[in-house]
């Protein structure tokens, strides 16, 4: 490849370009490195950057400083970030993506080294030029195939907010097919003896197909869908009304007692059970509004007007009744699931023994 720019303007651009996509980059992939913290994850990204951009630099430096190797360094440093950061979520799809780029780079490898010198006096540089090449080879196959891991993730981030979703769609039109004994098997791995052996994806599924379930049971009218995302710290879980979506911390999801998990995924389907009553609440007029039954709704509606979400106060946060009937949910209706799987799982070992 030609050289488009100058040494220095080279290096320059490498330190511009890096602080840009920094500031862009970090709202989409940037998650800690596990057991690390947060400041320890971002110099584990600075020394990343330094070491990838270094060694870009070095292998272009003399035939290739452009735009084009610029862009592969810039999305080298972030795909080895990310692997860094994402590993115990995305492993089999890393695993998969080096092992066709490690045969289709060694193939390509074969092919440039044993091909016939024919000016034999130009042996020596022919060889050299050829072993610069073939790393070059090897920088830039890497820097395309990470693109198959970072162009999902980040549309994930940009569409749903979150990095990971369930393969069972959400719904709008719950029938039997949603209720609890149509879908036990797949529940049942909510049991935490299934659930530890299960991946972040297949989690996803398992809680999708309990919301489902517990839509049905609300009566809700439209879907209710979950991903996982890495929240800030404190909190393990949302629901966003806007997108009629549940988003749980990824290091929770991954780490917490499984019925925990099943608790608060439940605790934030009612709070869409609580956004729908309000929705209803303020198509009533007055007369109808004054009726005991909604009297839990109308408050509901002053709090999510002014809601607290504990960043500031986490006692006002905790004590809004919205949030106490949302936590109250969660520790009553998990129990219907938690005995219903654990006759199932009783059964399955009554069975294989």
């Amino acid at each position: 490849m030609s050289n488009t720019i100058d040494k220095w303007e080279y290096i320059k651009e490498h330190i511009i370009w890096s602080f840009v996509m920094f500031v862009w980059c970090k709202k989409m992939f940037f998650r800690c490195v596990p057991n690390c913290t947060y400041i320890e994850s971002l110099l584990v990204l600075l020394g990343v950057a330094v070491s990838v951009m270094a060694v870009g630099i070095a292998i272009t430096w003399k035939n290739g400083r452009n735009y084009i190797s610029l862009a592969e360094n810039i999305i080298l440093t972030w795909s080895v970030f990310v692997v860094l950061a994402y590993v115990d979520i995305f492993k089999n799809r890393m695993i998969a993506i080096g092992i066709v780029v490690v045969i289709l780079s060694a193939l390509m490898t074969v092919i440039v080294l044993c091909r016939r010198i024919k000016r034999k006096y130009k042996k020596r540089t022919i060889i050299t030029n050829r072993i610069r090449n073939v790393v070059n080879l090897w920088r830039r196959n890497f820097a395309f195939a990470s693109l198959f891991l970072l162009i999902p993730l980040g549309a994930s981030v940009l569409i749903n907010g979150t990095v990971l979703n369930s393969k069972v769609e959400g719904t709008k039109v719950y029938g039997d097919e949603h209720c609890l004994d149509a879908n036990i098997e797949v529940i049942a791995n909510i049991a935490p003896e299934r659930w530890e052996r299960l991946d972040i994806q297949d989690r996803l599924t398992v809680l999708q197909t309990i919301l489902n379930c517990q839509a049905r049971y609300y009566g809700l009218s439209h879907e209710i869908v979950i991903g996982t995302a890495d929240l800030s710290e404190g909190t393990l879980a949302y629901y966003s009304e806007a997108k009629h979506q549940i988003v749980i911390d990824i290091d929770y999801l991954k780490d917490s007692y499984s019925y925990d998990i099943l608790e608060t995924s439940i605790h934030e389907c009612t709070h869409a059970y609580q956004h729908e009553q309000v929705a209803l609440y303020q198509k009533l007029d007055d007369k109808s509004r004054n009726l005991l039954m909604f009297h839990d709704v109308s408050i509901y509606m002053e709090e999510f007007a002014d809601y607290e979400d504990g960043s500031e106060d986490f006692w006002n946060y905790y004590s809004q009744k919205a949030e106490i009937d949302a936590r109250k949910a969660g520790e009553t209706e998990s129990l219907e699931y938690i005995q219903r799987v654990n006759v199932v799982v009783k059964h399955f070992c009554n069975t294989t023994t």
